[in-house]
């Protein structure tokens, strides 16, 4: 399936909206590295409404991807549910201006285009990876890995003996705690 799916042309796009149902090729979003990587379709329910040049843009994104556990970099699955939405915008309306302004929050969802035609893939694409917290884990309760032989805490119990190790920043604190026993 190639990009075309997500584009759409200005003038087509009805004022009372049109309603999107598609299931995409999770190929299309280009998200595929060491750390997250679709596995399955993109479903994408939502809606395109035109107001004016301006294109509304909201839909419900579904789809599943393989993840990597921040703490013991293990991989799992993990179900995506996200909202995507946008207004899009003629490049013309952009703001001219190089003086200081203050965004808001609705301002990071306004698109510019140029042209004729609008893609909703960029928009899908970063809100399925904004879905993702900046700690992904594979339980709440994972273990991570000992910071000394790297073993998955996880699977077992490592042999090190973590109490003789002793970060050299803190071995003052280490002769202070013993000081005060």
């Amino acid at each position: 399936m190639d990009r075309q799916c997500l584009v759409f042309e200005i003038d087509r796009v009805p004022e009372n909206g049109m309603v999107l149902d598609r299931v995409i090729d999770g190929g299309l979003f280009d998200i595929e590295d060491e750390d997250i990587t679709l596995n399955q379709d993109v479903e994408l329910k939502g809606e395109l409404k035109r107001v004016r040049r301006d294109i509304l843009f909201y839909a419900r994104v579904g789809t599943e991807a393989t993840v990597r556990c921040s703490r013991c970099l293990g991989t799992f699955s993990q179900n995506v549910k996200c909202d995507a939405k946008a207004q899009f915008k003629p490049k013309e309306e952009a703001i001219q201006s190089e003086a200081e302004i203050e965004l808001r929050a609705e301002d990071c969802e306004i698109e510019y285009y140029e042209g004729e035609t609008i893609s909703l893939a960029e928009v899908v694409r970063d809100a399925i990876l904004l879905s993702f917290t900046t700690m992904v884990l594979c339980k709440d309760d994972c273990q991570g890995l000992c910071s000394q032989c790297g073993a998955n805490l996880n699977l077992a119990p490592c042999t090190c003996s973590l109490d003789e190790v002793v970060d050299p920043r803190f071995e003052k604190l280490r002769l202070l705690k013993e000081k005060l026993k």
